[in-house]
């Protein structure tokens, strides 16, 4: 299995590179606008490939699923800012006002016993301002998300690695627990433990998220070339793909 685990550290690094080439191409124009938001996406999720690679190759295999459940959400973004544009730009504005807003009455609510002072009455006509401005829109959860562009199925990967890495979970936690060959336990560890393939797996997870930024982001911005790299990159995907089922 280190040999397909190999290859797809290769495939990802390919990746890596036309998302670098894609970006070079990119120029900034309105900062709130569909395709510059989808090019911060991308550069947020070359990015998480850097952290990923790293983990894996220091068996952090928790924490490198973790990350990579991060690309599937960029990939799940940047789907429906291809589809919707603008208008899942302003619920994007929408939810951010929402999150500062519940962040602010928080922090209203948990030095209530406080004396009054100038930074909270600020605090307040903030909040006051930015009530006016925020719409009853849909929450941007991953799961809604996912059915707003093109990459619905994405969020079933999704949901996968926020169950066996990202959350506390039983099967998160299990794998802090060592066990006899019997299935008892033994002890606790601080090193998770994972399937002997788990890391070829995590790779080939992280090149379907990335692939999916990839191609939405291109598509923003319409480079052809590396549409035509994109389409070599498929190809090599489904090969190293069906090589791991092979084994």
């Amino acid at each position: 299995m280190a040999d397909i685990e190999n290859q797809w550290f290769g495939f990802v690094d390919r990746l890596y590179a036309v998302g670098n080439d894609i970006a070079e191409n990119i120029r900034l124009e309105d900062p709130e606008n569909a395709p510059v938001l989808g090019a911060a996406l991308l550069m947020r999720t070359l990015a998480h490939i850097r952290a990923t690679v790293i983990l894996l190759r220091n068996d952090c295999i928790v924490e490198a699923r973790t990350i990579t459940r991060c690309c599937f959400e960029n990939s799940l973004f940047v789907a429906a800012l291809a589809r919707e544009g603008e208008k899942f730009v302003q619920d994007m504005k929408n939810q951010e006002l929402s999150m500062r807003k519940s962040r602010g009455e928080l922090l209203i609510r948990d030095t209530a016993d406080q004396p009054e002072h100038a930074g909270k009455v600020e605090l307040r006509e903030y909040l006051r301002q930015i009530a006016n401005e925020i719409d009853k829109r849909p929450s941007l959860d991953p799961k809604g998300v996912s059915l707003r562009g093109s990459l619905a199925l994405s969020y079933n990967f999704y949901a996968r690695l926020s169950a066996d890495a990202a959350h506390p979970t039983f099967t998160s936690l299990d794998r802090h627990i060592d066990k006899l060959l019997s299935g008892d336990s033994k002890g606790f560890s601080v090193n998770p433990v994972c399937e002997p393939d788990e890391g070829a797996d995590t790779l080939a997870l992280l090149a379907q998220a990335v692939i999916g930024v990839l191609i939405g982001v291109n598509e923003m911005w319409a480079q052809p070339k590396e549409a035509e790299a994109m389409n070599e990159l498929l190809a090599e995907f489904s090969r190293l793909g069906e090589e791991g089922l092979d084994r």
